[in-house]
């Protein structure tokens, strides 16, 4: 007989609880605490905001809350809203730190710029664990975090990568016309995966609207 999440947690810390010692109660907890209560999910996108299409992360995260019915952030210095099953996070840069963060979700999707480097202006891929070295110490992929996270916590969260092609990386907080055309398909791409890892809940979502674009690049429904 198969045991869902709860169903194993339970049974195993009714086994346990028979026979235990502190040091037993101690890893129940912990059990408890970072397995049976994973949160769904966590979006997370990295760049730098402040220099046009190198933030476009933040820009694909502020255009899918507005598709999901929340009040989104007016800057990425704002707080993201509280959703039932999606958290969302935005960082300059991936660090060695994000594994503990990471570690606490079944579910982790990445937002990035990329430059041309990939043929697909928007591309989104699963995320395997690698720990890849790269001659820059502050550049960190998502294939390394997700193998620090396994490594460190034992853990593996289902990852996918969303890249969306950046154009233009002057100082300003405006996307460029080329890479704002693109955050609707980026949207679309992320709603899609959402559906077929079932993330998506009629609850969660109060007005499932189609996306429009502004002028000014902020999204309307």
């Amino acid at each position: 007989m198969g045991f869902g999440r709860s169903g194993f947690c339970s049974g195993l810390t009714n086994t346990i609880s028979l026979n235990s010692t502190i040091g037993d109660c101690f890893f129940i907890n912990f059990f408890n605490d970072k397995v049976c209560n994973l949160k769904k999910l966590l979006i997370i996108g990295y760049g730098n905001p402040d220099r046009e299409d190198d933030g476009v992360a933040w820009h694909i995260q502020h255009a899918l809350i507005n598709k999901m019915g929340l009040p989104a952030p007016a800057s990425y210095e704002d707080e993201f809203p509280q959703a039932a099953q999606i958290d969302f996070a935005f960082y300059l840069q991936l660090t060695p730190e994000m594994a503990e963060e990471i570690a606490a979700y079944e579910n982790v999707c990445f937002l990035d710029a990329h430059t041309g480097n990939i043929p697909e202006e928007v591309r989104l891929i699963n995320v395997e664990s690698d720990f890849q070295r790269s001659p820059f110490t502050h550049h960190l992929t998502p294939q390394s975090l997700i193998s620090i996270c396994e490594t460190l916590y034992g853990k593996k969260p289902e990852a996918a990568l969303l890249s969306v092609r950046g154009y233009q990386f002057l100082f300003s907080r405006q996307l460029s016309d080329e890479t704002r055309l693109l955050v609707p398909q980026a949207v679309e791409l992320i709603w899609d995966w959402l559906g077929t890892m079932n993330i998506l809940n009629e609850q969660e979502i109060q007005s499932p609207s189609s996306f429009k674009e502004t002028e000014n690049g902020k999204s309307k429904n």
